[in-house]
């Protein structure tokens, strides 16, 4: 029998759902968080302290378009821009990909993701 490896930065249920929306199930995996990978136009990133990892965010670019999604931080380090820098590296990436749009995927009631803006 494997062991699975458990996604320890989202923290509770509530969070994951805001975070990855109604498919993955709790407690989340390293394996669900890599469902979309092969997808072509897609890539995750993540933020490393060390050999901690304190945030992520998944990226899709189809021609000139670009989607933000998944992107959380560490609950233990929020308020150190982490965040910002993250959605900053993806709109960077996601330019260099040749995207001109770029929109973010959001749960609905997930007040915190609607009002940021991009740089």
């Amino acid at each position: 029998m494997g062991c699975t490896a458990i996604v320890a930065w989202v923290p509770d249920a509530e969070a994951l759902y805001r975070f990855a929306g109604p498919r993955p199930t709790w407690q989340f995996t390293v394996e669900q968080l890599r469902e979309h990978e092969g997808h072509d136009g897609y890539s995750a990133w993540v933020v490393v302290d060390g050999s901690r990892v304190v945030g992520q965010f998944e990226l899709t670019v189809t021609g000139a378009a670009a989607w933000l999604s998944r992107v959380i931080v560490d609950p233990e380090q929020r308020g150190r821009g982490l965040g910002r820098e993250l959605v900053a590296l993806a709109v960077a990436q996601a330019h260099t990909l040749g995207a001109r749009e770029i929109g973010l995927k959001v749960i609905a009631g997930n007040v915190a993701a609607m009002r940021r803006e991009f740089p």
